[in-house]
C-alpha cells in the first residue's frame, strides 16, 4: 500500500508544473488534480502487484514460475 501512495505523489509532481504559473492551488484544484492522478496510476501498481505474487515472491500461494 505504501507503494501505491508512492506513486501517486510521483504523478503529481509530473502534474503540478502545469500549474506553476499561477501563484496558488485551491483546494478543489488540489482534489481534482489527486482524483486524476489515482485515476491514472492505481491500474498500474495493480498490475505491478499482481506480477509480483505471481513471479517474483516464491511465497506468495499465488507464485506461478
Amino acid at each position: 500500500m505504501k507503494k501505491i501512495y508512492i506513486l501517486l505523489v510521483m504523478s503529481l509532481l509530473l502534474i503540478t508544473p502545469s500549474f506553476a504559473a499561477k501563484s496558488e492551488l485551491t483546494p478543489k484544484e488540489a482534489q481534482q488534480i489527486a482524483k486524476e492522478a489515482y485515476t491514472y496510476v492505481n491500474p498500474m501498481v495493480d498490475n505491478y502487484r499482481i506480477l509480483h505474487s505471481h513471479f517474483v515472491d516464491s511465497k506468495h500461494p499465488e507464485f506461478k514460475a
